[in-house]
Order: C-alpha cells, then structure tokens, then sequence
C-alpha cells in the first residue's frame, strides 16, 4: 500500500476509507496539492476546480461517516479530459472554437462519477479536438511526459495518463478513437481501457468518430480501470450506440492462476516494426502469461494492419466540422485544419467500401476470438518519442510519428471491441512499454483479471 496519498490506488484508497484510516478530504488536499506542485511542468491539467473539488470531498467524508457507501468510487479524485462535459466548468476540448465554452449540463459520465460519490477535480489536457498523438494546443500548450520531460505522453488523452501517472489524480477518464486512452496509457506506464463500444456514453463528449468512438477510463491498475468501467458503464437514451448490458464483474487478478487462459498472438503486422526495447518487453511479459498458467497461440486475420481506416472514418470527422473549416479556418492549428481537410476527400463509394472491409474483417476477429480468450500486442511499437518529432524511418522511408504510434491500436478501434493497455516494462531508458490485451465483445473482466494478475507477476502494480 502506497504511503504517499496521491499515489496510491481507488481500491487502497476505498480500504483504507472504510477503515477510517484516511478520508476524501485527505486524499483530495494531498492530489490538489501534487497539481500545484508538479502541473507547472508537466501540464497535464488544463482546469482544476479545487474549491468544488473540495467541497465534493467534505460532502464524501460525511456520508462514508454516517454510512451512507455510494461503492467504490465514493470520495475517489478523478479528472476528465477536456472534451467530457462538466456542468459549469470551462470544456474546451483543446480547441479555440470552443475557448468560452461552459456548458450548463453534465456529460453522463460527469453525472455518472457524481452518482458514484466520486470527486471531479477538473479537466485534462488533450490533442486539438481529439486529433494527435502529441497532446499539444493553442490555449493551454504542450503536456510533458513524466518519465522524460522532454517526450510526448501520447494523446489525445495525454494530459489525462501524465495525471494519473505523476499523482494529479487517482484515475481520468479519457476517449479514444484510434488508441486515445491506450497510446497515453502505454507511453506514461500506466492503465488504459478502451471498452466496448456502446458499453459507456459519449453523452456531453465531443467526439470526432460517432461510429468508432468510446470513453474509457486510465488509472494505477487494471482493476480500479474496472472500477471506474463499472461507475460509468449503462445505457443512455442520448447515446444511440449505448446497449442494455449489465457492467463488467471486477475480480482483481493478482496470484490467480490463469491455466485454461487462452492467449491468441497474431503472427503478422503487430510485430513487425518493433524497436528492440518494446520487443524485449513485450515478448516476456507474454512468455509471463505462459509462466502463469495461460496457454498461447498463434492467430491470422486478413485486414489487421487497417489499411482502410482511413476511408472508413474520415468522413465523419471532415463533415463534422465542414462549416467551421469555411468560416473559421483561423481557428484551428495549420495541421488539424489539413488533418480536417484531407478527412472530407474520400468520396462515399470509398467511404462504403472501406466500411464493408472493416466489417468483414470485423467477422474474422471476432471468429478468431471464438478460439481463444483474448490477444496479446504491444500497444505501440515504439516508446515516447521526443517533442517535436513528427516522422521515424521505416524500411527506408519517413513514416509519420502518428501512424506508427496508432498502428498497433487503430484497428480494434475499428472492430468495436474491449482492449485495455498494461505496462510491462520499461526500454534502457527507463520509458515505459506497454502490452495491449485485446477482447471479446463485452469481456472487459477478462482483459482487467488477466492484466492485474501480469501486472502483479511483473511487480508493476503499486
């Protein structure tokens, strides 16, 4: 257990509640107080509203007091990235179109956390509008990565994984299109799970792939990602893609036996381009999973490396922000407005046809995940890069830093399906690698009992 408050974790930090060991009034002055200590360098939070926060917090510490448990989130602080309203609270989603913004009304997963007694400290900082890996914007600026203040935490949810990795925060809740929450996660050494799609609602967030896009939480460890899922998961008749499915059962993995755990390792795409740091540590952490009882084996689905994701998704994103493209154009940074752009180019037989490819290749997958339990990648194939960096060579060519960062997380995206990000190692450096666990349709227990209990057997959990 973790002797400094801030750093330890939403199950820890529940315990010792209930043991009136600790308080949420404790716990929230100690993470507010990490804020203003370390966020002048790292900048990963873009709002902090410390008086709410703290008043949520007595408003905690008197109802665990009088016995009134809202469960495991009761008196937990928690950020949302800036594009997750919250009621009253400048939502920015990182862009100058929506500089004054302040909504009147709560996400649904700002009223969800509030129903769970969980303590909103603010937002986060992101990518302009979701689009980026660097976590970079002209109202708040550059978020560093923790481990190496001059590398990128990944985006868009960067600000979000460089919180909950440097204390600022027990857990964020991010959103991820094409790796969002997994990127960030795996790049500062910590959790992050994209759930299913239509597990959680994107109510009050502003998203740029309706068809693709989830909300999902980055914490300390898998299991408190499932605590989190749990507080935020159900239907919502403002999200048409939200299902009526009963949140995920959260056992913590830690020494659990995995035999009958059937791991699937794809034999192509994923570990092609690997540096050598990311291949070392991935490929032990998955012989740990053979160590801890899982049975491995080999897999191939036509369609992985998403050559088609482009078509697929653009236009959605490009048609969302056409008008503001004509009349506003001043507003975005040079490289969004040409990612924004290029996004309405693809033309709807282009669009339709790269639909019809993700669904079929969908359908292998998911027949793929008929035969084994989950699959194991890395998250990305490289480690954070250095600021600035906009291209790494590949086979002789200059490969744009965001597409190799997504290239391992864009197409299960695209699928629809539950992947969560473990740390599993660092490279020489000291910079953190991640695993990618990848599931069945609405099995996020799988990928959190199979992830504490490799993140346990790796001494990664605190």
């Amino acid at each position: 257990m973790s002797s400094t408050l801030h750093e330890g974790t939403i199950a820890e930090a529940g315990l010792r509640f209930r043991r009136g060991e600790l308080t949420p009034v404790e716990l929230t002055g100690s993470v507010l107080a990490e804020i203003e200590r370390r966020n002048p360098t790292v900048n990963a939070m873009a709002t902090v509203t410390d008086a709410p926060a703290m008043e949520a917090a007595e408003q905690a510490t008197a109802e665990l007091r009088a016995g009134h448990d809202r469960g495991p989130l009761h008196g937990i602080p928690v950020s949302l990235k800036d594009n997750i309203d919250i009621a009253g609270v400048r939502t920015t989603a990182g862009s100058r179109l929506f500089a004054d913004r302040v909504p009147a009304t709560d996400s649904a997963i700002a009223r969800s956390l509030r129903v769970a007694g969980a303590v909103l400290i603010g937002h986060a900082n992101m990518s302009e509008l979701a689009l980026g890996v660097e976590t970079n914007n002209a109202i708040f600026g550059q978020t560093r990565n923790p481990h190496d203040l001059e590398r990128i935490p990944g985006g868009s949810s960067g600000g979000s994984a460089a919180a909950v990795a440097c204390g600022m925060g027990l857990a964020s809740i991010g959103t991820d299109s094409g790796g969002s929450v997994r990127i960030p996660a795996a790049l500062c050494g910590v959790f992050g799970l994209r759930p299913t799609y239509g597990r959680v609602s994107t109510a009050g967030a502003r998203i740029s792939y309706p068809s693709f896009d989830c909300c999902g939480p980055i914490a300390r460890t898998a299991e408190d990602c499932g605590l989190v899922l749990a507080a935020i998961a159900g239907y919502d008749p403002d999200d048409f893609a939200t299902l009526p499915v009963a949140p995920p059962a959260i056992v913590p993995g830690r020494d659990v036996d995995l035999a009958g755990v059937r791991v699937g390792v794809p034999t192509s795409h994923f570990f092609d381009h690997l540096e050598p740091d990311v291949a070392r540590a991935v490929n032990g952490a998955i012989t740990l999973l053979h160590e801890l009882g899982a049975t491995a084996q080999d897999i191939e689905v036509d369609g992985l490396e998403a050559t088609w994701a482009a078509d697929a998704t653009r236009p959605e994103l490009g048609h969302r922000y056409a008008a503001d493209i004509a009349e506003r154009p001043e507003a975005f940074d040079p490289t969004v407005l040409r990612k924004l752009r290029s996004a309405m180019a693809p033309t709807i037989a282009d669009h339709l046809s790269a639909r019809r490819e993700g669904e079929r290749v969908a359908a292998a997958f998911r027949r793929e995940l008929e035969r084994v339990d989950l699959v194991a990648v890395p998250t990305t194939p490289i480690t954070a890069p250095l600021i600035g960096v906009t291209s790494i060579e590949r086979d002789g060519a200059q490969v744009d830093i965001e597409d190799v960062l997504i290239s391992c997380t864009r197409v299960f995206s695209l699928l629809r399906v539950p992947a969560l990000s473990v740390p599993c190692g660092e490279s020489s450096g000291g910079l953190p690698v991640g695993l990618q666990l990848v599931g069945r349709p609405f099995d996020e227990a799988m990928l959190i009992r199979v992830g504490d209990a490799l993140a346990n057997a790796l001494g990664s959990t605190r």
